[in-house]
Order: C-alpha cells, then sequence, then structure tokens
C-alpha cells in the first residue's frame, strides 16, 4: 500500500512529484508483471508459452487461474434494492447493470485479483450522461492511500509509455490530469460540461470521492504465489525425465571382443591426426546392422541410465497434491472426486475453496458498496431522489457443484409451506437455473397481468 497526503495532489504536479510516484510504484507494479508473466509464460504476444528457464511446461498456474476464475467470478453478482422506491431504485440498478455488462466486468476483476492480488473499476459518465464503469489493468495502475486509521483511497495513477516517454495518468475525486516524467502537462479527449467532447488539459470531476475502486488483498499474495517454488520443482522433474529419456534414446554402444577393421584416426598429408571416414562408415554400419559377430568372449550392451520410473511417478503425484492443496485448488483427478458421491460429501472436499471464497467475497463487497455509493449519489443528485445504497443487498455465489435436485426440492418444499415470498422462491431457483432473477420476476408480473 502506497500512502501520501492528500494534499500531494493539489495544485501543480511538478517533476519532484512525479519522480516520487514514479519511484514509490516501481516495485508494486514490477511484482505484479512478474507474477502475471508466470500466468502467462509468453513475454510477448507473439510467443508461445514455455517452462522456466528451459526447463519442461507444466503451466499450474494457468490450471489455477481458470480454476479460481470460474469458482469464483463465473456468477456475476444479484443486486436486490429494497426499502421505499425499491422498485424504481431495482430498476436503474438493472438498467445500470445491463448497460455495463455486469457479469463480464466481475469475471474480468476476478482474473485479475486471482493473478496479481488487485484489481480496479473506473466509474465515469458518457456524452449520452449514462454510468460507465470499466476494469482497469492493475499491471500498469497504482491507487494511493491517505494516512487514516482505516486509509482511504485518494487518487488513483495509470501509467503508460508513448513514444518512449512514461506518462502518467492522475485521477482525483477533483480532478483528472495527464504528465509526463518531467511534469509537463500533456492534453487529452475527454467530455466537456456541456456533454461535447473536446480537447482540454484538465477535467474537472463531481464525484463525492475517488471514482475508481481497488480491490486489494491485505497481504499482496497472488492465488499461485505460494506454490511457484513445486512448479519450479514440478517442470524441473520433467525435464529430468525428458532428458534422461533422450539420453537412453541417443545411447552410446558398448562392444567388447570386437575388433575394428579400421583405425579411428588417421593422418592427413600434412602429418595431421583427424577422424577415419572409414571407421566412421564402420561404426554407423554395426548401430543399423541387425546382426554382428564377436569373439569367443565378447559382449555388446547400451550404456544406458537406470530411470526408477515408479518412484518419480509417484514423486510427482505428491507434488500435485501440494500444489493443489497450497492453492486451495480442488484435486479434479481424484477418484473420490468421481462416482456417485453425494452433494454433501462434494461439499467436504470443497470446504477449503469455500472459505478462500468467503475471504475474497468480503473485499468484493466492500468494494460493491463503494461502487453502488458513488452511483446512487450520482443518481440522487440527477433525479432529486433519495436512494440510499445500504438498501442494495450485494450476494455472491461461487460456481461450485451442488446437489441441484436437494436445492429444487428444499425450495418447492418452503414454497409449499409459504414459508418464503414468490420473489425469493424466484431468486433462488434463478440461481439454480442461471437465468435472471429481474426478468423472471417480470415474466411473472406480466402472466398475473400485476406489471403497470
Amino acid at each position: 500500500m502506497i500512502q501520501l497526503k492528500c494534499s500531494f495532489f493539489d495544485g501543480s504536479m511538478d517533476k519532484e512529484k512525479i519522480e516520487k510516484l514514479l519511484k514509490c510504484s516501481k516495485g508494486i507494479l514490477g511484482k505484479r508483471q512478474s507474477l502475471y508473466n508466470r500466468y502467462t509464460r509468453i513475454k510477448s504476444p507473439a510467443d508461445m508459452m514455455a517452462g522456466q528457464n528451459g526447463n519442461t511446461l507444466a503451466a499450474w498456474e494457468y490450471y489455477i487461474i481458470h480454476m479460481a476464475d470460474g469458482c469464483f467470478g463465473g456468477v456475476a453478482p444479484q443486486y436486490k434494492a429494497m426499502g421505499d422506491n425499491s422498485e424504481l431504485y431495482q430498476e436503474q440498478i438493472d438498467n445500470i447493470r445491463r448497460f455495463n455488462d455486469d457479469s463480464d466486468v466481475f469475471a474480468n476483476l476476478i482474473h485479475y485479483f486471482n493473478t496479481t492480488s488487485a484489481a480496479y473499476l473506473y466509474i465515469g459518465e458518457n456524452g449520452d450522461n449514462e454510468i460507465e464503469y470499466e476494469v482497469l489493468n492493475p499491471l500498469n495502475t497504482i491507487v494511493i492511500y491517505d494516512y487514516g486509521i482505516r486509509p482511504k483511497p485518494v487518487a488513483a495513477i495509470l501509467f503508460r509509455t508513448e513514444d518512449n516517454e512514461q506518462i502518467l495518468e492522475i485521477i482525483t475525486a477533483k480532478r483528472r490530469i495527464i504528465r509526463n516524467s518531467k511534469g509537463e502537462a500533456i492534453a487529452f479527449s475527454d467530455y466537456d460540461e456541456n456533454g461535447n467532447e473536446a480537447e482540454m488539459y484538465e477535467k474537472q470531476l463531481f464525484w463525492d470521492e475517488l471514482p475508481i475502486i481497488p480491490f486489494e488483498r491485505k497481504d499482496p499474495i497472488a492465488l499461485y504465489e505460494p506454490v511457484l517454488p513445486l512448479i519450479d520443482q514440478f517442470e524441473q522433474m520433467l525435464t529430468n525425465i525428458k532428458n534422461t529419456t533422450q539420453y537412453n534414446d541417443n545411447a552410446i554402444l558398448v562392444m567388447m571382443g570386437y575388433r575394428p577393421e579400421h583405425p579411428e584416426h588417421i593422418s592427413d598429408a600434412d602429418g595431421n591426426v583427424i577422424p577415419n571416414p572409414e571407421a566412421q562408415k564402420e561404426d554407423s554400419r554395426l548401430h543399423n546392422a541387425s546382426t554382428f559377430y564377436l569373439q569367443d568372449g565378447g559382449d555388446a550392451r547400451w550404456l544406458i541410465k537406470d530411470v526408477p520410473y515408479s518412484g518419480i511417478i509417484q514423486f510427482l503425484r505428491e507434488l500435485i497434491s501440494l500444489i493443489l492443496m497450497l492453492s486451495i485448488t480442488p484435486n479434479l483427478s481424484d477418484q473420490n472426486f468421481s462416482g456417485n458421491t453425494s452433494g454433501i460429501a462434494h461439499g467436504y472436499k470443497l470446504f477449503a475453496p469455500e472459505q478462500l471464497g468467503a475471504t475474497i467475497y468480503e473485499v468484493f463487497r466492500r468494494g460493491y458498496l463503494a461502487l453502488w455509493r458513488l452511483i446512487t449519489s450520482r443518481l440522487n443528485t440527477r433525479n432529486q431522489s433519495n436512494y440510499n445504497f445500504r438498501d442494495i443487498d450485494i450476494k455472491f455465489t461461487q460456481n461450485i457443484p451442488t446437489d441441484e435436485n436437494q436445492r429444487a426440492l428444499m425450495l418447492t418444499n418452503l414454497v409449499r409451506f409459504n414459508a418464503v415470498s414468490q420473489e425469493t422462491a424466484i431468486r433462488i431457483a434463478a440461481q439454480i437455473l442461471g437465468v435472471d432473477a429481474s426478468e423472471e420476476i417480470n415474466k411473472v408480473l406480466d402472466e398475473d397481468g400485476l406489471k403497470p
């Protein structure tokens, strides 16, 4: 976490301030880039994935991240407005959510959070005054906090390179500016107060707080970071097996009791000792021959390395178990996952991912509440309404195997005995069926003729 006083971003952003921002951000951005490189295993889009230090590729990071992305980001958050004017508030929420493709935004946030331990969401308005939010790349984004007891984000820095020059886009709750590494102002295009796109050197912002929502782990550790040494060891083991097998494929033939027809070396016209071409041809004939003859007591055998494959395979299996356990990833090769295991039994096996999901969703719940606090404030200002962001119930659902038949039966019994409202029942059913709850509620109202 980088902390600076709020006043640091007031007034002129000169070269000294820019150099300080570059210096304090370098380490964090460097680590995130290194972590992301371990996930992609490529240095540029034109490269193919490759193992570390020339070793055989075993892209465990890729597997771990995709499992986690699907588990924690596979189901979009569900929003339910409560309190006064809940129907109108819900309609506003649904419109904003659909306009911004909220499920895709959430999936991208989870992906960056898993791979780099940080993700950021940028809120703004377009020329039609529609609220937009977009995911920022944490590989070139840093959020600065104040020195409060509970530090609050006061500024965000977006780094990029243009014509080999470092460019910093600085955003606070009050303004947006762009500077180069010398502190010189850079013009940019944005919407003015009349909603027209124009070129400017400073854009005044009127958000109540920083319009960039950070999602950061308290301990900046990526999901696969604790198992990187084990992954390196796994790849080294595969490489050793490959090299040993390759050595045996090109093994040396040892012959005892065989007298070559030609000497191994001869002298050329200048008296220099050189390999004998005829001896080389003889060696080649022996390698390819199906039969050759040895003197009495002679022998022929390949000089090979003995590879204890059974022991190596067992050790690799232990490494796989450790990698998956310490990265909190379910081992789908476990035979106990197959067969007719009940949903309850699966639940125990997925206990660790559920605990990880609980900690991830706490970070995202705080971030999404900040998102809708900003959006709600803007809606109230624009529409002269009095919506309260605290009336939004945000629910996160992990995308893990469940006993759907058991859940459906439970829901049927709850409805039969009037234990839940029809709306609650529809929302639960929507999770089971993977459909949009708000749309299903509107369909029911249409069918009953109750929708105005």
